[in-house]
């Protein structure tokens, strides 16, 4: 018999009473009965027969609720109960304020209330077992929904990990009986690769016995054979004569994590041919670069680009050339080895990394093969496309060991493999003299800092409820005297190899917020944004380098939004962390650039001091009704929301694209479509002119 004397000690707070209280917070409806009447009622059990305050119940007869065909039955096993017999839980119908009943399954156990005899029901809702046993015999899809929208999961563990009590809930989560659970080693109901966790999360909840823990989540089985994904929630009441265990609430999110496995699926891999993409391919060419120079084996990688693709594309359509791209893709598959990963790198563009290549010749053979198979004619609507490909090629650590100067130099083969139409061209030094390129462009960048080349134009940000500016984003353009006009994309990257990003950063925020500075003191609310790289937040200077430059302009550090890369947050994620806390704090806002194309975790994200999610315009690029990145768009927003952030969606190019986002709740916008970049001097003009709805 559980001894619940503590229950009800004279002058004991109720809130102060830990047996009491996890009663009273249960989801499983509870009452505790002295003779027939109610002295303790739970929130659960209120909801349950419609009332809005527990203690409305209590001081009442508990026959008062039982209809009267049942109440005899009712009387006799609550005396039996508390006569000191085992009781089997039995169903009775109850009575709810609306006058409404409900069935439900009951089960008696003798306490200690008060220091007197006393009966702790525990009464459980039996109108979703019903449904989901109804449902069981015709539908197993209809079971699996039921599932999902289960009560919560509730165990208690002893300190050896035995389940000495599991809730009805398991028949509808787990699939198994509570009753035959009991005693059961719980860890063997773990997934393999989650007991280590699942133990140390338990020691932890053993060693601090003064507060309840959020556990692992983690896999558990079914009896049909599946996994049920589970988030815990424990309490330890090992030291509690009342318990003796730890107390685990448990919730299924396994359509949550399949949601969120899809989302990354889909951010990682190309929606067209189920490829890596580039950012999942750069993975997968450096783990392989990691693992060579660890056993010292080559490396290959290829790069190829479709022959006269462009020709099906201008002359059939994009439908005709995504079924070329497609059937390219499979073919590609089966030309490689078993442990090589084929990519698509964009547009026509496909790579290939051969891990442990053996030599050139092994790597050129797979080429080959690559070659024949894009050769052979596609069959479209009937008609034959012929296509065919270029390919380069290169060896690590022959022509280098870094995946990007890699990636850079097969490229640079594969256009000449184009242009002489060789078929197969392997890297070379006259492809790209990566040496002697790179200390011109730091010469360059450099004396383009110095001498004014640089300039700062700025995109609107527009709100997709009304058209409002809200704010601009800087972006800095390089007035080459030779080359002219360069843009970001054609000399960041280099500026952040060379190890200039930060006198680059400096300059663009000060360029920046005095232009913001000028906007504050005509009284005009609006945000200025400025992109920082991977290397600029990783800096140890970094939140010294921004504070100096707001103190220099006298803007208002609250409009100042930084925008960081998913891949720069991830990169180093405590020291991102420290560095945009520290910012915060100050007032500068932060927002995630280019989110859905990196390897964020979405439970790390909601760590971020973040208020803004930008959509990559690859994804909004090709948005329509029942696209795969209308699913992914459509999710951000939604996460986005859910974290209390706002949804900004970039490369809005076309009408169509506008509609669809602002139906999908999406916040903000920038594209073309809305406001193209424009000098500092324009923007306030241009706002008055724009466009509302």
């Amino acid at each position: 018999m559980v001894d619940a004397g503590a229950l009800g000690r004279p002058g004991t707070d109720v809130a102060s009473d830990p047996v009491r209280l996890l009663l009273c917070e249960l989801s499983v409806p509870i009452a505790v009965v002295v003779g027939y009447r109610i002295v303790l009622a739970n929130k659960a059990l209120a909801a349950l027969l419609g009332w809005s305050d527990p203690s409305a119940l209590e001081g009442r007869s508990l026959l008062d609720f039982v209809q009267a065909g049942d109440a005899d039955g009712v009387r006799e096993r609550l005396e039996r109960a508390l006569a000191g017999e085992h009781v089997e839980p039995a169903q009775v119908q109850v009575l709810r304020a609306d006058g409404s009943s409900v069935v439900v399954e009951g089960s008696p156990m003798r306490i200690r209330f008060n220091g007197s005899s006393a009966l702790l029901l525990d009464i459980r809702d039996l109108t979703l077992r019903m449904e989901a046993q109804e449902s069981l015999r015709s539908s197993e899809a209809r079971w699996r929904s039921l599932v999902q929208h289960g009560h919560d999961l509730i165990v208690v563990l002893s300190a050896d990990l035995r389940i000495t009590y599991a809730s009805p809930s398991a028949e509808v989560i787990l699939a198994r009986d509570p009753a035959e659970l009991v005693g059961t080693d719980a860890l063997s109901l773990v997934h393999p690769d989650d007991v280590a966790s699942a133990v140390e999360s338990f020691l932890a909840r053993v060693a601090d016995a003064d507060r309840a823990h959020h556990g692992n989540r983690v896999r558990v089985s079914t009896a049909t054979g599946g996994w049920r994904w589970l988030d815990t929630f424990a309490t330890n009441l090992l030291h509690d004569p009342d318990v003796g265990g730890v107390i685990v609430n448990a919730w299924d999110v396994t359509g949550q994590v399949e949601h969120e496995q899809e989302l990354l699926h889909l951010a990682r891999h190309d929606n067209l041919t189920g490829l890596p993409n580039r950012v999942l391919f750069s993975e997968r060419l450096e783990r392989a670069l990691a693992e060579g120079r660890t056993s010292g084996a080559t490396t290959g990688l290829l790069m190829l680009d479709l022959d006269r693709f462009k020709d099906v594309n201008d002359t059939l359509g994009h439908e005709s050339g995504d079924r070329v791209l497609a059937e390219l893709a499979a073919r590609l598959a089966l030309a490689v080895r078993a442990d090589d990963v084929v990519g698509r790198i964009g547009g026509d563009e496909f790579a290939v990394v051969l891990p442990d290549a053996g030599d050139a010749a092994t790597v050129e053979a797979v080429a080959r093969r690559i070659l024949e198979a894009c050769a052979e004619p596609v069959e479209d609507g009937g008609m034959l496309l012929r296509v065919g490909a270029s390919i380069g090629m290169v060896l690590a650590p022959e022509h280098g060991n870094e995946g990007s100067l890699l990636l850079r130099r097969v490229d640079a083969a594969m256009y000449r493999a184009k242009e002489t139409r060789v078929g197969v061209a392997v890297a070379s030094e006259g492809d790209l003299d990566e040496g002697r390129r790179r200390l011109e462009v730091a010469g360059e960048l450099r004396n383009a800092i110095e001498q004014g080349e640089l300039v700062c134009e700025y995109q609107p940000k527009c709100s997709l409820l009304d058209g409002r500016l809200v704010g601009v984003e800087a972006l800095v353009y390089w007035d080459h005297p030779e080359r002219g006009r360069i843009g970001p994309d054609g000399f960041l990257p280099d500026a952040e190899h060379l190890g200039l990003m930060a006198p680059l950063t400096i300059w663009v925020l000060g360029e920046a917020l005095a232009l913001l500075a000028t906007w504050v003191e005509e009284g005009r609310d609006l945000t200025m944004a400025v992109n920082v790289s991977a290397t600029a937040l990783h800096d140890p200077h970094f939140v010294e380098m921004v504070d100096c430059a707001v103190a220099a302009s006298g803007a208002d550090p609250t409009r100042l939004v930084l925008e960081v890369t998913e891949q720069a947050a991830m990169i180093q994620p405590d020291v991102s962390l420290q560095a945009m806390i520290a910012l915060r704090e100050r007032g500068i806002g932060f927002s995630i650039d280019d989110f859905g194309t990196g390897q964020s975790s979405l439970t790390y994200l909601h760590l971020l001091p973040v208020q803004e999610v930008k959509i990559d315009r690859s994804f909004v690029a090709r948005l329509g009704d029942g696209s795969p990145e209308a699913t992914i768009a459509r999710s951000v927003v939604d996460l986005a929301h859910n974290l209390g952030m706002t949804a900004l969606a970039e490369g809005i190019e076309t009408e169509a694209t506008l509609l669809l986002l602002r139906s999908y709740g999406c916040d903000l916008g920038q594209g073309w479509h809305l406001g193209r970049p424009m000098p500092g001097s324009e923007v306030v003009g241009w706002s008055a002119g724009a466009a509302r709805w």
